[in-house]
């Protein structure tokens, strides 16, 4: 069960009394209640609650504080790049409240026409780059990664409900693609980041500060985990918006930026166009797979997304 709104509420008012709930809605995770907050250190708060006693989803409530904490705990305050105040938690309910936003994301930018594709994709890199924090170089197996090992499980699971070709060559190339070796930086990852997870919000210094949320799937990686996901998400929510050859160079120039495993990208790409093509319809389907495909037979090149 769930924890009830009005005990979600009576919290976020011990914490600001001045809290009045203003929207509610509900994720596949959590429930998340919207407050406005008029005499408050902020315009609004933001309390975060599972959607019921799954573990797994109040293991993400509990992650999503921890990384808030932890960058909270090594950002600097003259930097734009930021993540909303963690105001309260409870370790019990689980319970969160933090800092709300109210600036436009990346994604909301992009289709009001305010901002060049090319510096909103430099943003969002920019913005991970830095959540990323003090990096340790390391040396690796494609296998260790959680990458690998979630690709493998669910390419599995997969295999087993429907054994097609493609999907039997995919799963091949995957488990030879383990083998493989790599050397990057090991940092605290954002999990999930996307166009839709990185607000511009107004700041004293003139220009918009960038705010990253959602960190439900946080968690210690490969640095480069974290751009191919960026990458699929980016493309998968700006293609309809913007020519896809501009899409693809823009990701291009970015990943020969910011990626330190540069071999190895292609594969952290193929991943992500997997999980986004086993949520897809035909054709979207076929084609996240064969993008996934092409981007395991060597690293990324934007001629895969362009086919």
């Amino acid at each position: 069960m769930a924890v009830p709104l009005e005990r979600i509420t009576k919290f976020v008012q011990s914490v600001e009394p001045s809290a009045t709930l203003d929207t509610t809605h509900y994720t596949f995770d959590n429930i998340v209640a919207l407050y406005v907050t008029p005499d408050g250190s902020y315009q609004g708060l933001i309390a975060k609650a599972p959607l019921d006693e799954n573990p797994v989803r109040k293991r993400a409530v509990s992650k999503e504080a921890e990384a808030l904490l932890s960058f909270q705990s090594r950002s600097n305050d003259k930097s734009r790049y930021k993540v909303p105040n963690l105001i309260a938690y409870s370790h019990t309910m689980p319970l969160l409240v933090e800092q709300r936003l109210f600036g436009p994301t990346v994604l909301e930018k992009i289709k009001s026409d305010k901002i060049e594709l090319s510096q909103a994709v430099n943003d969002m890199f920019s913005w991970t780059d830095y959540f990323h924090g003090a990096k340790e170089r390391t040396s690796y197996t494609v296998s260790q990664t959680q990458s690998w090992k979630e690709f493998m499980e669910r390419l599995k699971l997969d295999i087993a409900r429907s054994a097609s070709r493609d999907l039997i060559n995919l799963g091949k190339a995957v488990e030879d693609y383990g083998r493989k070796q790599g050397s990057s930086d090991r940092a605290y990852l954002h999990g999930d980041n996307s166009p839709i997870h990185i607000f511009y919000e107004p700041s004293t210094q003139g220009q918009s500060d960038l705010y990253g949320i959602d960190f439900n799937g946080s968690r210690w990686g490969i640095a480069d985990e974290d751009l191919g996901s960026l990458v699929s998400n980016t493309y998968f929510h700006f293609s309809d918006l913007l020519p896809q050859r501009q899409i693809v160079e823009s990701l291009e120039n970015a990943l020969n930026r910011y990626a330190v495993d540069k071999n190895n990208a292609g594969f952290y790409i193929a991943k992500s166009f997997y999980d986004k093509a086993r949520m897809a319809d035909e054709p979207q389907k076929s084609r996240f797979l064969g993008i996934a495909m092409k981007s395991l037979a060597n690293k990324f090149h934007s001629e895969y997304l362009l086919q």
